[in-house]
């Protein structure tokens, strides 16, 4: 009995500091897993731990709001045998296809941005899921999976589309419309004109010359509600893709004199002088048509803002020689104005300095055809200076 108590004695001396250390042990432990319950339920995002067999180790609070298991109903499983992972388009993902599965065995983080996973009911929810393993001196000995509902951005992502689909679908209808009303408009307006012209010309002596005046300002409206509508067509063309730049390469020198000398008259009438400092030979790539039109809307527009001593010059700018500008002395545009320059929505034309009125889609309609071609028109001007404006294209040759 004597020995019985001595070795009672000794085992009590032997294995008591040892409960205590196990019991530290486990205490500090439970802390950890306290802690990082905590920190992980302050992610907002789910996430469980993983064993290298795939069991479940820990589970998080918004892990068991999205998949409706308890962590207690999970421990120890394996995670594939459980829960169910779908493809977007429904169809079921094997086990050995599973990103689990595959960072247990290649070691590597895998992730998705959209898979669709069963909750506990059967219901499926969209989740973004990322796999990172846990490794211990280079062997893998479990993983994270962190994941998150997505419902809010898919149901962004399906509104913005069905917005981009029905802004598209309303551009086509107005575009559509806008060609139709232009093109039965020009029509009765190009009689009418006609008409007026004949009036003034063939019964002139039996008109006064207040009547005479009248049809002439009719005219004149009515060739500028003309030219509205030629804009408006070539506008919607382009932007319906009926007009597409035919691309070869042409004399950009003989374009510029000829729009040089088209407006000579009313340069001439508002003693502005027009100056063309392309070199002979120049040659530039893209539709020599349309581009011929961008300089025409720049020299026009140049002619109505500049007055009695100005001058309007066009040249190759020797900072870029893919490009060509036109640069006026006259009255220049505010800062507030240019923003708006090259939009169709916004009306920013104003009268000139002879009290010429405009219809506001000239440099709206040249953006749209240097887009195309895939070029760039910049404009910079102060007010009071004057303004320039540069076209420049892909390629000059």
């Amino acid at each position: 009995a004597l020995i019985l108590i001595v070795l009672i004695l000794e085992s009590l001396f032997i294995f008591r500091p040892l409960t205590r250390r196990i019991q530290k042990k486990a205490d500090k432990l439970a802390a950890s897993e306290n802690k990082l319950r905590d920190i992980t339920s302050a992610l907002g995002e789910g996430v469980y731990v993983s064993d290298k067999e795939g069991r479940v180790t820990f589970m998080n609070p918004e892990a068991e709001r999205l998949m409706g298991w308890s962590e207690a109903e999970l421990l120890g499983k394996l995670i594939s045998e459980t829960v169910e992972v779908r493809r977007p388009d429904g169809e079921l993902i094997p086990v050995n296809e599973r990103l689990l599965t595959k960072t247990l065995g290649t070691g590597d983080s895998h992730k998705t941005h959209e898979l669709h996973i069963a909750r506990k009911d059967g219901a499926l929810f969209c989740a973004a899921i990322v796999v990172t393993p846990i490794k211990n001196e280079g062997d893998v000995t479990g993983a994270v999976i962190a994941f998150h509902d997505i419902k809010n951005r898919k149901q962004a992502e399906e509104a913005m589309k069905a917005a981009k689909e029905k802004a598209e679908e309303a551009t086509k209808i107005k575009d559509k419309f806008v060609s139709l009303v232009a093109h039965d408009l020009r029509t009765p307006l190009t009689v009418i004109i006609g008409m007026m012209g004949a009036l003034v010309s063939k019964t002139g002596s039996n008109l006064s010359e207040n009547q005479k005046d009248i049809c002439r300002r009719a005219i004149k409206s009515g060739e500028n509600m003309v030219d509205m509508i030629d804009r408006l067509l070539d506008i919607s063309k382009l932007q319906t893709g009926r007009i597409k730049p035919e691309r070869k390469q042409f004399d950009i020198h003989i374009t510029v004199n000829a729009c040089i000398e088209g407006f000579r008259p009313l340069a001439d009438e508002k003693e502005i002088r027009i100056i063309s400092e392309i070199p002979k030979g120049a040659k530039f790539h893209g539709d020599p048509y349309l581009i011929g039109e961008v300089i025409k809307n720049l020299v026009s527009n140049s002619i109505k803002f500049c007055g009695s001593g100005d001058e309007i010059t066009v040249f190759v700018p020797s900072w870029d020689k893919t490009s060509l500008a036109v640069k006026d002395s006259g009255a220049g545009i505010k800062e507030n104005v240019i923003k708006n320059l090259f939009k169709h929505e916004e009306k920013t034309s104003s009268i000139g300095t002879a009290g010429e009125r405009g219809t506001g889609l000239g440099l709206p309609l040249s953006y749209d055809i240097i887009k195309a071609h895939g070029g760039e028109l910049t404009v910079e001007s102060i007010p009071g200076a004057g303004c320039i404006f540069c076209i420049t294209l892909s390629k000059t040759i």
